[in-house]
């Protein structure tokens, strides 16, 4: 937020300049993102006086003027505006001066023939309000040939301040920030008082509220006789220097007192919201289908869950956001309904998400304020409405749901200095918390009692209070010492080893890293036939990240899409989470593996036998894990080929499924626009976590010399490899010491398969016989036979 300096100064009581004051701000508690001198936005810019005014002689829309711009200096500038005669007081911009708004620089220019030597100005062109139909007229009084700055009082400097959500509540405000720096000066704040009687009968004006949780406060004063005019240039200057334009007395004081206090304001015109001489204020949520036109002519539809501050016949305002122009305040208006309010923040939060709108009301309302400021808001904008509108206030309505509860906290003292690891004596603890407006009561020599201030909403428990302490009392004043507890080595990380390990894997294997978000969209579940529900988000980003993923192939599937664009070979692998109810009702995260291949600049190379051979190979044994691959028992997705796909299934834990492999199916390859053949593979990272062997056992080379056997034999098409070779293996034992399927012919036609395998003996102790390894042969025949396997013949 942007604080003006001669504000602050005067509120607080500060005597530092404006470089100390930001310093100790910002070292007790608030980040300085700027200091700015306004001054500075106006060098070279001065009061001039116009002398003459004449056609220029080859322009009809454009004039000469002659203007003085002091010191016996005269002007000559070339200016379009129609507003101005003889003897008026106006800014001069000379030249080598910036236009504030546009960071435009003024030069000596020539225009249709006639040298201009500066410009004169519009109000909007000074950042000092929205005019632009004509020169900004100052005061008659005005001194010719002095500083713009010093004429309109903007002598002044710009301390912004980032303001952190946890003291929006009260430090967005003139007020509360005034209250800080008292405290960090060791002074205690004095609250201005603002009284406004409420009328026990009322004759103009009701007030009905249909949700209190939603407006737990709504104040509505009548105020008559208003006269609209330019407000005080004390109070413009206030707003510039706070980054507010200012626009009329009526609109200025509300803005004012919001900047002030903390607590917006908003003026309706009597006259347009009227029904027979009475106003009835309903805050109600939106009708369906329900429009409303903004002050600045933006058109919205609302929603039903937005609050709307209305009539009988229409609405008004999108409540604690934005007025409505039907409603606005206009030139001629002599009669105002003024609105000081609360609205819940959350409501007014998803409001102004819904329809992009940021203004400073809703700043302050989404992140919560007290009830209570509304109140002492329209008091004070009453104060100010009699004193700079000759305006006269006719009546109050209050209708308040707000629930007053003072909060109280125990302070331990010990519990201080343990927190702080600096001791501060209970005189200043309570000197501190007194001049940030909290009550303290002493219970015992180390307790204290402390009653919450109803501005301070962000105070939940005792260490609040330390923190505030602390800070004030100066951090930079807590000696350093040294950590008297022992340290001790963390305990081992076996899961996060293990996926560094497994990164560096899949690297090794030539393959690349991706993180990509944890949502897809609902156009990705029917393009991958996902048929198990999501969890969704309330408030997506946009609509392709509005789902929880279930698995991360959606995400790779994008990424292969965008990268062939590029590159004919594609190798990606992501180690990230999905989202699902997994072993209960309860949603659950678990941490998946998943690469994606596509090799289409490689002719001669299946893209499954390389994805597959990376797992079994630079994955599988270099884990220590054994798995075997069969038949997909449950297709949860259409994102795999029927017949090109397979489940990971452990070797010792028959049956546990850990992961699959497969070709996308060529369709959802399109929808995607990817052409070519693309793998994917996707495993489970605990499953893995679980099986994995940290220590390698390594074994000697074979001794003895090894015995090669080949075997060929025919199997029904329902007899998958795998049971096969877990066959051969049973029936051989511990002298079989390798097995590889090196040949498959499937004949359709008679529903059965060939199958040739090489098969490795070989024993530590000997070199085995040929009839040991044909009595071997044997048991595996005598074994094969028996799942309906037979050998052929050479």
């Amino acid at each position: 937020m942007k604080y003006s300096y001669n504000w602050l100064k005067k509120l607080s009581g500060t005597k530092k300049s404006p470089k100390d004051l930001a310093q100790m701000v910002a070292l007790k508690g608030f980040e300085l993102e700027e200091l700015e001198k306004i001054v500075n936005r106006f060098d070279n810019f001065v009061v001039g006086k116009i002398l003459e005014l004449s056609k220029h002689p080859n322009a009809d829309r454009l004039q000469f003027v002659r203007v003085d711009i002091g010191g016996k200096q005269i002007s000559e500038i070339v200016c379009g505006a129609k507003n101005i005669k003889v003897d008026d007081k106006i800014p001069v911009a000379l030249p080598g001066s910036v236009l504030p708004m546009g960071n435009f620089v003024i030069e000596k220019t020539k225009i249709r023939g006639i040298i201009s030597n500066g410009m004169l100005c519009a109000e909007d062109e000074l950042g000092l309000g929205k005019d632009h139909d004509g020169i900004m007229i100052l005061d008659s009084d005005a001194k010719v040939g002095e500083p713009l700055a010093k004429n309109l009082s903007i002598d002044d400097s710009v301390l912004e301040f980032d303001i952190l959500p946890d003291r929006a509540h009260d430090c967005m405000s003139y007020e509360g920030m005034a209250r800080e720096i008292a405290t960090m000066e060791g002074r205690n704040f004095k609250v201005p008082k603002y009284m406004l009687q409420s009328s026990k009968k009322m004759k103009e004006l009701e007030i009905q509220i249909k949700d209190s949780k939603l407006c737990p406060r709504y104040i509505g004063a009548v105020i008559e006789n208003v006269k609209i005019e330019k407000s005080p240039n004390w109070m413009q200057a206030a707003l510039v220097a706070s980054g507010m334009e200012p626009i009329n007395n009526v609109v200025d004081i509300t803005n004012y007192v919001m900047l002030e206090i903390g607590s917006p304001l908003h003026a309706f015109d009597f006259e347009q919201i009227q029904d027979n001489g009475k106003v009835s204020i309903v805050v109600r949520g939106a009708e369906k289908n329900e429009k409303l036109e903004l002050l600045d002519g933006t058109n919205l539809e609302l929603d039903q869950k937005d609050l709307v501050i209305a009539n009988k016949q229409k609405g008004l305002a999108l409540a604690g956001i934005k007025g409505g122009k039907d409603s606005g305040i206009v030139s001629d208006t002599k009669k105002i309904v003024l609105e000081g309010a609360n609205f819940d923040g959350f409501n007014i939060r998803k409001s102004r998400q819904r329809h992009a709108l940021l203004t400073e009301s809703q700043a302050r309302f989404e992140k919560g304020i007290s009830p209570a400021l509304a109140h002492r808001a329209v008091a004070r904008a009453v104060e100010l409405f009699e004193k700079y509108a000759s305006a006269k206030l006719v009546e109050v309505a209050d209708e308040d749901f707000s629930e007053a509860q003072k909060q109280t906290q125990k302070l331990s003292l010990p519990s201080v200095t343990k927190l702080l690891g600096h001791e501060v004596e209970k005189k200043e603890i309570v000197q501190i918390l007194t001049n940030l407006g909290f009550e303290t009561t002493s219970i015992s020599k180390d307790e204290l009692e402390v009653a919450v201030p109803y501005w301070r909403l962000d105070i939940e428990g005792p260490e609040d209070l330390i923190e505030e302490v602390g800070r004030i009392v100066g951090y930079e004043k807590i000696e350093e010492r040294p950590i008297l507890t022992p340290i001790s080595v963390p305990v081992k990380n076996e899961s996060r080893e293990l996926e560094w390990k497994l990164k560096q894997l899949f690297s090794d294997f030539g393959m690349n890293e991706v993180r990509n978000y944890s949502f897809y969209g609902k156009a990705d579940v029917e393009n991958c036939g996902i048929e198990d529900k999501h969890f969704e988000l309330e408030n997506p980003l946009t609509v392709d990240q509005s789902l929880l993923r279930k698995t991360l192939l959606v995400g790779l599937l994008k990424n292969v899409a965008q990268n062939a664009k590029f590159f004919e070979d594609v190798m990606l692998f992501e180690i990230g989470k999905v989202f699902d109810m997994f072993a209960g009702k309860k949603p659950q995260e678990k941490l998946m593996i998943a690469s994606a291949v596509l090799l289409k600049g490689k002719k001669d190379e299946r893209p499954f036998y390389v994805l597959k051979g990376c797992m079994e190979t630079f994955l599988f044994k270099a884990l220590g894990i054994e798995v075997f691959f069969r038949k997909i028992s449950d297709q949860k997705d259409k994102i795999f080929h029927r017949t090109r796909s397979a489940e990971v299934v452990l070797e010792k834990k028959s049956g546990q499924v850990i992961g699959r492999i497969g070709q996308v199916e060529s369709v959802v390859a399109k929808k995607y626009g990817i052409d070519g053949k693309v793998m994917l593979f996707e495993m489970d990272f605990e499953s893995v976590r679980q099986n994995f062997k940290e220590n390698v056992i390594y074994r000697p080379l074979q001794k003895y010399p090894a015995v090669l056997r080949d075997i060929s034999m025919y199997a029904p098409n329902r007899i998958e490899a795998h049971a096969v070779e877990k066959v051969i293996r049973e029936a051989a034992g511990s002298d079989l010491l390798k097995v590889d399927l090196f040949d498959v012919f499937v004949d359709k036609a008679k529903d059965k398969k060939s199958l040739a395998y090489h098969l490795t003996f070989g024993s530590d102790e000997r070199t085995l016989k040929r009839k040991e390894v044909d009595d071997l042969i044997g048991e595996i025949e005598t074994g094969l036979e028996k799942i309906g396997v037979k050998m052929r013949k050479q």
